[in-house]
């Protein structure tokens, strides 16, 4: 019998689980599918493709830098391009707890404690905003980072924001 919260494997007569306490239900046993951390290279390669996707848009700015006319309209398209990705990244981040580049590579984000989607402020206020504040701290993104060689895969935004990546159940 396994733990449904933690996939401890427990005694057939165990009532909780012995690592996290939780109350075993016998109904779930069968529905347990284990999760499985999202690998390094995983993560990385949804982060290049994320940054990529917003900076895509100013592209139309080489072409304001070109042609002098066009620089007014370079920059209403930039900015169009720019508002469209981070919509679509919030929508998704807050409805399936994946970014575009975590879902072109399977991978999503899960709360700790649940393995359910952490929601909006979960996923885009602390991991995102939160985040990207805390990197005005000299080398904190670089240290951050870092973290992702821990056991537990979990850098300093998953810590804060009681989160891990996880591969998307096929």
């Amino acid at each position: 019998m396994d733990c449904a919260k933690r996939g401890s494997v427990l005694p057939e007569d165990a009532a909780f689980c012995t690592n996290c306490g939780a109350k075993v239900d016998m109904s779930q046993q069968s529905a347990f599918v284990p999760v499985v951390l999202a690998g390094r290279g995983a993560r990385m390669g949804a982060v290049i493709l994320d940054t990529i996707l917003v900076l895509v848009p100013y592209a139309f700015l080489l072409l304001g830098a070109v042609n002098k006319d066009l620089l007014a309209v370079a920059w209403v398209f930039a900015g169009i391009g720019w508002m469209a990705v981070v919509t679509v990244q919030v929508y998704y981040l807050t409805s399936i707890g994946q970014s575009i580049g975590k879902r072109c590579l399977d991978i999503r984000i899960v709360r700790l404690e649940t393995d359910e989607n952490g929601g909006f402020v979960t996923n885009v206020l602390v991991r995102g905003v939160l985040n990207g504040l805390l990197c005005i701290i000299p080398l904190y993104g670089l240290i951050d980072a870092l973290f992702v060689f821990r056991d537990d895969r979990r850098c300093i935004h998953d810590l804060i924001a009681k989160t891990r990546v996880v591969r998307c159940e096929k």
